[in-house]
């Protein structure tokens, strides 16, 4: 059956798969025989036009055969056939398959993709290599049917979350220690991040859950090659968050992680943001330089960097690998935000302070949908720069809280100074 469907390749068939390839070579010495999954934005299938693209790399000696197989993840039945596509010996090549799948994956929440390398004449015991990724089916939006798309918003007729409206904005203090099923955004496996919301992207679905897991006290996410901020595309991964109750309010938002091990200068980055739109927001990042790791502060506002800040962490990771950030939200006449940076367990280092735009700390509320309240989202997004790994981020603890103002009283008249009425016409 597999020769048949060797021969058949490109040609429709089973439940309806369908594969459109195109590969780019680049030359160079052969070594270990493998194919891996490349990073891509499209790790979504739509759940509309059933469609993804898939992106992977591949080492052969000689000429080789790659091979897809489409799995239900609960049970890893496989959907229609397997699909085939011979390509030439060489080193690290690229090959972007454009996948069309069965109008049945409309009843499915994910799908379970296997790329293998097979010599010319083999079969499936004969695979150099073998890898497995979960492709999340969603809808366009990356909200489904029952989730939030604002009326007003900032993101006009897209989703900031699978959750209603009326469950972004999240009461105080708030906490997460990922303990079990906290509700909220859901993770590869079904359970509750406790996050509320998420900030959508320029193009593609921002939220991605096959890349986030819920496990022993931490949400773990595999960074993508995502970017956010400029002029670029903002294509982002997960960027998860909660809508926060301003403004007239002093907020403490703080995150704690650990940093993988093994970055390599590439840009990989961990950051905190406070956000309206995805060109208007605040955030503190760690971020992998070829010099080490360095903290930056950005901020952005209709669409152009307008501080961006950074240097040389004052310490060292302890042994733990532990680290935190925050950011210190005064959203009263000036908007500041104070952003500082932790190791371990230690005191917060100031990094920078800025004033930020109205807009993103929710003032004007009659241009804000009545039901999530709020349009300041805050939360963390990661990402793997431009690295050809994916790093692991193990967040720990995300917090919430509010920082009670006393009130400035009313200036008094100097002593001895007369009273005086005046009378205006």
């Amino acid at each position: 059956l597999e020769r048949v469907l060797r021969k058949m390749a490109g040609v429709k068939f089973g439940l309806g798969v369908m594969l459109v390839c195109s590969f780019l070579i680049s030359f160079g010495s052969a070594q270990n025989e493998s194919a891996n999954f490349v990073q891509s934005q499209s790790d979504t299938i739509d759940k509309n036009s059933r469609q993804a693209t898939i992106v992977c790399r591949y080492t052969a000696t000689m000429q080789r055969q790659l091979v897809l197989k489409f799995k239900r993840v609960n049970n890893g039945n496989l959907i229609g056939g397997f699909r085939f596509l011979t390509v030439p010996a060489g080193t690290n090549k690229r090959v972007n398959f454009r996948v069309t799948l069965s109008p049945v994956i409309a009843d499915l929440d994910a799908v379970e993709v296997t790329l293998e390398l097979w010599p010319m004449n083999g079969s499936t015991p004969d695979a150099f290599s073998r890898v497995r990724k979960v492709f999340e089916v969603s809808a366009t939006s990356g909200g489904g049917s029952n989730g939030c798309i604002p009326k007003p918003s900032e993101f006009p007729g897209k989703s900031i979350s699978t959750l209603n409206c009326k469950n972004i904005m999240v009461d105080l203090p708030f906490n997460l220690r990922f303990n079990g099923n906290s509700g909220g955004i859901k993770d590869s496996n079904g359970v509750g991040t406790g996050f509320t919301a998420y900030v959508p992207a320029d193009k593609g679905d921002s939220y991605q859950r096959q890349h986030l897991t819920v496990r022993n006290g931490e949400l773990v996410v595999r960074s993508r090659a995502g970017t956010w901020g400029g002029s670029s595309v903002n294509m982002m991964a997960n960027p998860l968050s909660v809508g926060l109750p301003l403004p007239n309010r002093k907020l403490r938002v703080r995150i704690s992680f650990t940093v993988p091990k093994g970055l390599g200068g590439d840009n990989e980055r961990l950051c905190l943001f406070l956000a309206a739109t995805n060109d208007d927001y605040m955030q503190i990042c760690l971020i992998s330089k070829p010099s080490g790791l360095r903290y930056l502060v950005q901020k952005e506002e209709n669409g152009k960097i307008v501080m961006s800040e950074q240097s040389k962490l004052n310490g060292s990771l302890p042994g733990s690998r532990k680290m935190r950030l925050q950011l210190m939200i005064s959203a009263f006449e000036k908007n500041t935000v104070v952003a500082s940076y932790g190791l371990g367990n230690g005191g917060f280092m100031r990094a920078a302070t800025t004033n930020v735009k109205g807009l993103i700390v929710s003032k004007d509320q009659a241009t804000i949908d009545p039901d999530t309240k709020t349009r300041s989202l805050s939360g963390f997004v990661t990402s793997a720069g431009k690295s050809n790994d994916s790093p692991r981020w193990a967040v720990d603890d995300f917090e919430v809280v509010r920082i009670e103002v006393k009130e400035t009283p009313a200036p008094t008249k100097p002593p001895g100074e007369p009273e005086i009425d005046f009378d205006l016409f």
